[in-house]
């Protein structure tokens, strides 16, 4: 899997931080998201990385299997992508 190229749409998002979570709001579908621990952690490393340089970071975070891993990564970054919270 090559990398994605994905950035965060900073353009059209207010993002606040809290204990570990984000809060982003999507000013242009008038949105709010809230990310959960793991959602918030590939939140913070999804600009311009690899599906699987973030999930060897989550496995490094979390016990859990590299596959489980990437799985959930690929999911995550697709959801990101089909709200629009990235481009």
């Amino acid at each position: 899997m090559a990398a994605l190229n994905l950035r965060k749409r900073t353009d059209v998002l207010t993002v606040r931080e809290f204990d570990d979570e984000f809060v982003l709001l999507d000013s242009a579908s008038n949105r709010i998201h809230q990310l959960n621990r793991t959602a918030s952690q590939i939140w913070r490393l999804c600009d311009d990385a690899s599906p699987e340089s973030i999930a060897v970071a989550l496995v490094r975070e979390y016990d859990v299997d590299e596959q489980q891993a990437l799985r959930d990564v690929v999911r995550t970054l697709d959801t990101f992508r089909s709200l629009k919270l990235v481009a």
